[in-house]
Parts: structure tokens; sequence; C-alpha cells
């Protein structure tokens, strides 16, 4: 084996080190507030996951499929709060809705900057909009989006 086979085996291995050892840390908590908190670091995690897949080292990173697990842990976590009530969906009356997306995701960026409110998903459909958040967040986001 020459040294640069060993030097990129090397590399992948120092590289999925981290990668396992971020998957085995978020695995979800025990309460609903700890799930939510890893909720939280998946979603910083699978924009840096889709960030590194997209970037200039695209072809270490895009065979792992980070971001699609990601996303995958994500959705999962998601329901589970969904389904123990701790997470909510709200719905918000907005004309044309679909066509004003970029305003509502500027609304809810800076409603959720420098706080720990999470947008969960978000459903646009012709005159409304599904957000889900904590019920405490709800009013928040309500105000943000009024029109």
């Amino acid at each position: 084996m020459n040294k640069r086979k060993l030097l990129v085996l090397l590399t992948v291995g120092l590289l999925v080190c981290p990668v396992l050892w971020l998957f085995l840390s978020l695995a979800g908590g025990k309460t609903d507030a700890e799930k939510y908190r890893s909720l939280q670091r998946l979603d910083r995690l699978g924009g840096q996951a889709w960030s590194a897949e997209s970037g200039p080292v695209r072809a270490l990173f895009r065979p792992l499929k980070l971001a699609d697990r990601c996303s995958d842990r994500f959705e999962t976590l998601r329901d589970e709060l969904l389904a123990s009530g701790y997470l909510s969906n709200i719905s918000v009356a907005l004309s044309n809705a679909a066509g004003r997306k970029f305003y509502v995701f500027k609304q809810l960026t800076g409603v959720t900057r420098g706080s720990d409110a999470l947008v969960c998903g978000i459903v646009f459909s012709t005159n409304s909009l599904v957000i889900t958040c904590r019920p405490q967040d709800a009013g928040r986001f309500r105000q943000a989006l009024a029109p």
C-alpha cells in the first residue's frame, strides 16, 4: 500500500470518527426538553452537513449521506415531540402564503434569532401556513406574521 492510499484512508477515518461521535451523542434524551435540545443541535448539524456535502470537499462527505441522516433523525424526533404534546401545529391565515415565502422566512428568522425558539416545520397552502413549534412560541410567530 503506497503512502497516498494510506493517507486517504487515515483522513477518511479521522473524518468518520467525529461524525459517529456526534450521531451517538445526539441519540434523543429521555425528557421532552432534552429531545428538543437534541432537535436544535440536529438542526444546526444538518445545515453544516448539507454545506459540507455541497462544498468543495463533497466527494468525501456525499457518500456518508450525513444531511439525509440528520433530516431523518430530525423528523423522527419532531414526530415524537408532536405526539407527546411538547410541539404543536399552529395555523396562521396569510393571504397568498405560497407567494410570500421570502417574507415568511424573513419574519420567522427575526423571531428565532437570539432565542431558543425553533421552527420545526412549515407547510404552505394557498391562504394559510402551518408552523410546527412549541406552544409557548406560537404567540411570537403569530405576531411576527400578522398583517
